[in-house]
């Protein structure tokens, strides 16, 4: 089944990036586009509530975007996911059979799903061409983040407290594309708050805004896939959030994002471990590279900054305002509409 909704057309070609906007109150989301001087140039209706999560960046895989909706926010029932195509936003919905779906990836042959209900994590695999569904249940796990690679899905979850009130671990579960389990990994707790990370041909960066005792962390992991050790990396502020990586540079955003504090970007060189961070002095939810221009998604802002990868270099170009919205309306998500 393809959803057909409401579409403005503006400027199609010049979409530089685009927003997210939604509810929990009704159905009834909304894409928005800009220029990359900021310029809104239209809109795209979703008839959907609570439609993606500012805790993960909306998730991008060969032109197509994939998003939950999880509905109206009292129930969470919509147990959907939606494959919208980045250039036409015609989209193809999938029926998983799960309320309350928190993160979704993709690769060529399915998508995949992870939500906990009580103490069991459901994890589910959506053949894209068939629709088939086929679910795991980890049980005593409670899991938030999922991301795969062609071969590999990564499952970063934790167990739920022991019965002798012991500190809880944290695993990653490694599945093959088809939701086999191959292995479990003791990752010594440095996944009990991941909501971000990139998977290259031969690691996993992920970030831990939050350690066990649920204190600010300053901690970047990095997995080696082949041996399993994960890598701890002290970086200079507390908070790691979202990654991009070019080359041999991590961009790190730093940021409260749940009290909504701070706001920071750290240079991080993955040759030589040089750091160099700018303290923005705004929110730094999520944010997207392209070119040589860099897009962050505040509170009820986007600001735009020019950015010089090889020197390390930052300045704000431009920034607008996203607040006039009606109640209960706010922003869960910014996303790419050039690559870059």
């Amino acid at each position: 089944m393809t959803a057909c909704n409401e579409v403005k057309e503006e400027a199609t070609a010049d979409r530089e990036i685009g927003i997210i906007k939604t509810t929990g109150q009704k159905s009834d989301s909304e894409f928005v586009f800009y220029d990359e001087d900021l310029n809104e140039l239209g809109s795209h209706k979703m008839n959907y509530a609570t439609l993606g999560a500012i805790f993960d960046k909306p998730f991008i895989y060969d032109g197509k975007l994939f998003l939950i909706p999880q509905g109206i926010a009292k129930f969470k029932n919509e147990q959907k996911a939606l494959e919208i195509d980045m250039t036409t936003f015609e989209s193809i919905v999938f029926d998983i059979k799960q309320p309350a779906i928190n993160c979704i990836c993709a690769n060529d042959d399915y998508l995949y799903t992870v939500n906990t209900l009580n103490t069991s994590t459901y994890i589910s695999a959506c053949d894209r061409k068939t629709k088939e569904v086929k679910t795991e249940i980890l049980d005593k796990i409670y899991a938030l983040y999922i991301n795969c690679d062609d071969e590999k899905v990564f499952v970063f979850g934790q167990l739920f407290e022991r019965e002798d009130g012991s500190e809880r671990d944290s695993i990653i579960f490694v599945f093959d594309k088809e939701l086999n389990l191959i292995k479990e990994i003791d990752d010594d707790d440095h996944c009990l708050s991941t909501h971000n990370s990139i998977i290259t041909e031969d690691k996993i960066y992920f970030t831990s805004p939050y350690n066990k005792e649920d204190m600010p962390s300053n901690i970047l992991n990095i997995m080696d896939k082949e041996s399993d050790e994960v890598k701890s990396v002290e970086l200079e502020e507390n908070y790691p959030l979202s990654l991009i990586k070019r080359d041999n540079i991590l961009l790190i955003s730093h940021y409260n994002i749940v009290q909504g504090l701070g706001g920071g970007i750290n240079f991080y060189d993955i040759d030589t471990g040089e750091q160099k961070y700018y303290k923005l002095g705004h929110e730094a939810a999520q944010m997207e590279l392209i070119d040589d221009k860099l897009y962050i998604l505040g509170k009820n802002q986007i600001f735009k900054y020019s950015i010089n990868l090889k020197d390390k270099e930052l300045s704000l170009d431009k920034q607008i305002d996203i607040s006039n919205m009606a109640k209960g309306d706010y922003i869960s998500g910014i996303f790419p509409l050039k690559k870059d």
